[in-house]
């Protein structure tokens, strides 16, 4: 019997199917990036990905998923 999976909708790998529609990487990723925010509000997609080692494409799509929103 396979595990099912599915596809995280932040960085497209395959990752087993919870209640949460990222991978562990990713949402590893998004918190990060979240606390990033708290202490910086009105820092831009670049200056997120380049203080927190997050690619500017997870970035950007985690802002386009709804699981992030910039000011």
């Amino acid at each position: 019997m396979s595990s099912l999976q599915r596809i995280c909708k932040c960085c497209g790998s395959l990752t087993p199917v919870t209640p949460f529609m990222f991978c562990d990487e990713c949402l590893e990723e998004r918190e990060t990036v979240r606390h990033y925010l708290r202490e910086h509000p009105n820092a831009s997609p670049l200056e997120i990905a380049q203080h927190t080692h997050v690619q500017i494409e997870k970035v950007t799509n985690l802002v386009q998923q709804g699981s992030l929103v910039l000011r």
